[in-house]
């Protein structure tokens, strides 16, 4: 037989400290369907928090089960490896397969979203100008970065007023054997930060594996 279970639920609040109001909405809805073997569950998390020069505050998830293989679309939280994994979140798939104490799982994604750095003030320098090397010198003093170059030689520079982040991408993977009397488990983690341009944004990009 089929199956199904659903609850939403919708808070709205508005907080008042000294002469300041911020207003809060939130909407929470689950979704569970079953049918046999086979299963849908997913859940979707919108608020008024969400902020584009933030990380993401809402939340979305969708994952169908099967005897043999499931996938996951959406906000995962890896649970493979305390040391490894565990506590991330991961914008992006999943997908595991099953067959008897066998599991391999793959994961692939986004950790950190791109935010743009808030910059200020604009310098602009030829590098045949007589002060072009003190210019530079005072400029990165004064915490400007580089924005643009051409291939004239000329350079754009900007007062860094607030740092960015990168946009990190994450991807694992986890075979083992699974039993009630045995567990083995190896796992392969990559994060990369994205650059495709001039770093700007105030931090360098990081990349780590781990296993």
């Amino acid at each position: 037989p089929l199956r199904t279970n659903s609850d939403t639920w919708v808070e709205l609040r508005n907080e008042t400290i000294a002469d300041s109001s911020i207003f809060y909405g939130r909407l929470n809805t689950n979704l569970d369907i079953r049918y046999k073997s086979l299963g849908l569950r997913g859940f979707m998390y919108l608020t008024t928090e969400e902020d584009a020069t933030r990380q993401p505050s809402n939340r979305f998830f969708i994952r169908a089960t099967s005897p043999l293989l499931d996938a996951s679309f959406g906000d995962i939280f890896p649970n493979y490896n305390y040391y490894i994994a565990n506590g991330l979140r991961v914008r992006g798939v999943e997908v595991s397969g099953h067959l008897g104490p066998f599991r391999l799982d793959v994961i692939h994604g986004e950790t950190v979203r791109n935010v743009d750095p808030v910059l200020g003030d604009t310098q602009t320098i030829n590098k045949t100008d007589a002060n072009y090397i003190d210019s530079l010198s005072s400029w990165s003093a004064s915490g400007y970065v580089m924005t643009d170059s051409t291939a004239s030689g000329q350079f754009t520079f900007r007062k860094l007023i607030e740092p960015g982040t990168h946009k990190q991408e994450l991807t694992t993977i986890r075979s083992g054997i699974n039993s009630p009397i045995f567990q083995w488990d190896l796992q392969v983690l990559k994060a990369k930060d994205q650059l495709d341009a001039l770093n700007y944004y105030g931090t360098e990009p990081q990349e780590e594996m781990a296993e």
